[in-house]
């Protein structure tokens, strides 16, 4: 397999990727399920989709996720909240490194980083807007 192309799965689907291309179909831009460890280098994902739903990158269920120098912007284009950058969700792990983080909009409810219930830890990230946000079981820290 070329260096510059990776797999994840996105949905119930095993979809071939190559860097930062994204060929998802729902709401959010990448979202990673149970059983996936995927490493992602270098990429580029964003949403501006007009109702702020959904988030750009959201690991899920038990994944194990290393995204290194990657940028994910979303924008709330109707300024009622809900934008996101990176979420972790249920027992699911991200490890942030070297990234940036964007959720912009009109509201205060944009959030860069979203730990509901996973856990995110991060290397020399940065948000560029948007806030950090911690519920349930989640944790943010560092690595």
């Amino acid at each position: 397999m070329p260096a510059s192309r990776w797999w994840t799965h996105v949905g119930r689907k095993l979809e071939g990727l190559t860097r930062g291309a994204s060929t998802a179909k729902c709401a959010r831009t990448r979202s990673l399920r149970q059983e996936c460890r995927p490493a992602r280098t270098r990429s580029r994902y964003g949403s501006n989709a007009p109702d702020g739903t959904g988030t750009t990158i959201h690991c899920i269920e038990q994944t194990q996720t290393l995204i290194i120098g990657t940028y994910a912007y979303d924008e709330d284009l109707d300024g009622d909240g809900g934008a996101g950058a990176f979420k972790c969700s249920n027992d699911a792990q991200m490890w942030l490194w070297n990234t940036i983080a964007s959720a912009s909009g009109g509201s205060l409810t944009n959030y860069a980083i979203e730990a509901n219930g996973g856990t995110v830890l991060k290397r020399n990230h940065t948000n560029a807007a948007g806030t950090e946000e911690v519920s349930g079981a989640g944790s943010i820290g560092t690595f």
